[in-house]
């Protein structure tokens, strides 16, 4: 039992860990090439990340801005400007498909690992009682 806690504990720890790595290396924040090379990988399973991505890119291209002093801006521009110009929005799709289905598998096998297990029982044997069988047959007529 103590194994199962401390598996369980784990988890959770982990799920918060990652979660926070998620949202802050995500590219909402901050500028994904400004991460310590030691994190540059969070974003890459952040869900965050990927669908702001696609939502950017989707927004922003083929667009041009005109700022206050006439310079212009262009959508393509701007997304460098955060570092999300390498991917387009069909991949940022299929990475938060791919991301979703990884995060599903590893909760099932979770799930399983330390799930409580039941012995199995077989259903009670029907009982020849009176009162049940006149019952039945009342409520058939009804």
């Amino acid at each position: 039992m103590t194994c199962l806690c401390t598996f369980s504990c784990l988890i959770a720890s982990a799920s918060l860990v990652c979660a926070c790595l998620c949202v802050c290396g995500s590219g909402v924040f901050i500028n994904v090439k400004s991460l310590p090379v030691g994190a540059q990988w969070c974003p890459d399973i952040s869900f965050v990340k990927w669908t702001f991505q696609a939502l950017a890119h989707n927004q922003l291209s083929g667009l041009t801005f005109y700022g206050p002093d006439k310079t212009l801006t262009t959508g393509a521009q701007v997304l460098q400007s955060y570092g999300l110009e390498s991917y387009g929005v069909a991949q940022c799709v299929a990475a938060v498909l791919g991301i979703t289905a990884i995060f599903i598998t590893a909760g099932y096998v979770t799930l399983l690992l330390s799930s409580t297990t039941y012995l199995h029982m077989d259903p009670p044997a029907p009982t020849q009682d009176k009162r049940s069988h006149s019952d039945n047959r009342h409520e058939q007529q009804v």
